[in-house]
């Protein structure tokens, strides 16, 4: 997982729900972050939002990534984000994507209102991050849940037997309690993943890796000001007025009601 651990209940029980319903949609969730996607004047914007989910919306925003750098007349990229994080899966390749992207064009980050976690991880890609006034940031960090769900299925008169072949394929599972060697190997991939994610945050944000490991907020979020003092972003600025900031080619009255148009 790369997301705010504490809002991981709440979101792991609204996501039961939405299965339960049969209203999780992956094609859909794509779907609106490429209708939400904008151009005005030369300055296109990629949305981030909610849940990130590697078939959903970093697919989405990986594809019009693409889409803008390959067209002559958009000049600047700018990926608003407004996400606590989501799976891990697919972040790094984003991340890395969006790195890339700035040796080519000029790309923006924005948190509003926040990017947590995997969104931090690829908003500190952009050439420039920037912080809405009452956004946060951070969450730099990365966590594995194991539930042990034996109890309780025992005291309602259900007992599960797992029969298995394979050293470790039931290693983990939500019947039994986590073993200390299967602890260990869930800690060492957390561990990977730590890693990168903070090899990155350091190349993106031009810092050595133990500024992020020991000042950045050693996993904590933390408000717009504080961000830009730990140098987790480069300012703070509200979504109107970094758009209002970009210069545009041939901006006209309609293309600037346009704009505003996109901030609401």
């Amino acid at each position: 997982m790369a997301c705010d651990p504490y809002q991981l209940q709440t979101m792991a029980a609204i996501t039961a729900k939405t299965l339960t319903a049969g209203r999780f949609n992956v094609a859909a969730a794509a779907q609106r972050t490429q209708s939400a996607a904008k151009t005005i004047g030369a300055t296109a914007v990629i949305p981030l939002y909610g849940w990130l989910h590697p078939r959903g919306n970093i697919r989405a925003a990986s594809v019009l990534l693409n889409r803008y750098l390959a067209f002559d007349d958009v000049k600047t990229i700018v990926i608003e984000i407004d996400s606590l994080g989501g799976s891990a899966y697919g972040v790094q390749e984003l991340a890395d994507e969006v790195y890339r992207a700035r040796s080519k064009k000029r790309v923006v980050a924005i948190a509003n209102s926040v990017a947590v976690s995997g969104a931090y991880w690829i908003g500190s890609q952009a050439g420039e991050f920037y912080v809405t006034p009452s956004g946060e940031v951070g969450g730099i960090g990365i966590y594995k849940l194991h539930e042990n769900i034996g109890k309780a299925l025992e005291q309602e008169g259900v007992k599960m037997t797992l029969v298995s072949a394979g050293e470790y394929k039931t290693e983990g599972n939500p019947f039994e309690p986590l073993t200390k060697e299967g602890k260990r190997f869930l800690q060492s991939s957390v561990d990977v993943v730590y890693r990168r994610f903070v090899d990155s945050v350091a190349r993106g944000r031009g810092k050595p890796a133990k500024s992020v490991t020991q000042g950045m907020g050693r996993g904590r979020i933390v408000g717009a000001e504080d961000a830009v003092k730990l140098g987790m972003a480069d300012g703070v600025k509200s979504f109107a007025q970094l758009l209002d900031g970009r210069s545009t080619i041939g901006q006209t009255p309609a293309s600037r009601r346009a704009m505003l148009a996109l901030m609401h």
